[in-house]
């Protein structure tokens, strides 16, 4: 519901269902429940382009996927805590764990949003003052939405 909403363009709402969403995974304590909860709480986070909750939700999801053993959701939420880290102003930081997540989701074979990721990376060299190498990662991902079609 929280994607819905956040599509339909009721940002807030979107928030608060998340969050929702969330505690409820947490009251009946089912971990696969906590960990898409999470994880989509954490994109609405980075959507919304709040670093700083961005990072604290996905600071809980790395631990926990480490915890778990859980490589998927490592690599998502490694590449959206680089994303906070570079909002935050430590671009070299972020910009190496945007990449080890981005390498980490294509490791096992993850297609299905790497041009979205490719395009916060081009943005995050954007920033660092590296527009060339953003505009090399932003060809790469329109290479990918002509194949894939995504």
């Amino acid at each position: 519901m929280g994607w819905a909403l956040w599509f339909l363009g009721y940002p807030e709402q979107a928030l608060r269902r998340a969050r929702a969403a969330l505690a409820l995974a947490r009251e009946i304590a089912h971990a696969p429940s906590i960990e898409i909860a999470l994880n989509c709480l954490t994109f609405l986070h980075q959507h919304r382009r709040d670093a700083s909750a961005t990072q604290q939700s996905a600071d809980e999801m790395i631990a926990l996927a480490t915890e778990q053993g859980l490589p998927l959701w490592l690599a998502l939420e490694t590449m959206l805590h680089g994303w906070a880290l570079v909002e935050q102003g430590q671009s070299d930081e972020g910009i190496a764990e945007m990449r080890r997540g981005l390498a980490g989701y294509q490791a096992i074979g993850s297609e299905l949003n790497v041009p979205y990721f490719l395009g916060l990376l081009a943005e995050a060299k954007g920033k660092a003052k590296r527009a060339d190498e953003g505009l090399v990662l932003l060809a790469e991902a329109l290479s990918m939405v002509d194949k894939n079609r995504e």
